[in-house]
């Protein structure tokens, strides 16, 4: 799952991948985007890639109450033939520079690639009459996430990304190679959402063997 993540790298360092900006204010860089806010997310638009910003969850209704559907397993929009034939959803890739996860609220970890200063996620946007909302698509989780939770968002290499967003819901699981991911301990200031500073990323220090992977 992913329930927390950070995009701090300027809008600059972001049209290295993509070179067209949908409107002028993208996004804020965060070090603690969390449901409900506002984050970037890249899309198709007239076989154009595009940046623009988008609110992470979307809204729904289950048993009479609201909430938002912050990810979306993989394997549920390639069964469910509405969404594969709703013109509603579609496919987007957010940037990340890392995203947090959680052993349990005291063990906090953040994860990112050790070869690249981006992760790109598999996300799907519900476009509604005045708001767009993204959720982001998880799988089962491989290598060291396995030690942290049974789902991981779902990666995608900047090489496929165009192909991935044109391609339809039954595609084949994009390849990455999870040896790239690294993770290590931070503080549990994470856990309050009013909390955005570089120094939530950095690497705690601890004498508990269980955290070493």
């Amino acid at each position: 799952m992913c329930g927390r993540f950070a995009m701090y790298s300027s809008l600059q360092d972001l049209l290295k991948y993509i070179k067209t900006v949908s409107g002028r204010d993208v996004y804020t860089p965060s070090y603690n985007i969390s449901p409900g806010q506002y984050a970037p997310a890249i899309k198709l638009s007239d076989n154009m890639l595009i940046i623009d910003k988008f609110k992470w969850g979307i809204d729904y209704t289950y048993k009479n109450k609201r909430s938002l559907l912050v990810n979306s397993r993989i394997e549920t929009l390639t069964d469910r033939k509405k969404i594969r034939t709703n013109s509603r959803f579609t496919k987007c890739v957010i940037p990340a520079n890392g995203f947090y996860e959680w052993k349990s609220r005291k063990k906090p970890f953040y994860c990112y690639s050790k070869t690249s200063n981006l992760l790109f996620l598999g996300g799907i946007i519900l476009r509604n009459e005045n708001t767009e909302q993204f959720s982001i698509i998880t799988r089962e989780s491989q290598g060291i996430l396995q030690d942290l939770h049974h789902r991981m968002p779902l990666m995608i290499t900047e090489s496929i990304m165009t192909d991935w967003l044109s391609s339809d819901w039954g595609a084949i699981l994009p390849e990455f190679d999870f040896n790239d991911l690294v993770m290590h301990p931070i503080s549990t200031e994470i856990n309050s959402v009013k909390n955005n500073y570089p120094e939530l990323i950095e690497q705690q220090k601890t004498d508990q063997l269980e955290l070493v992977f």
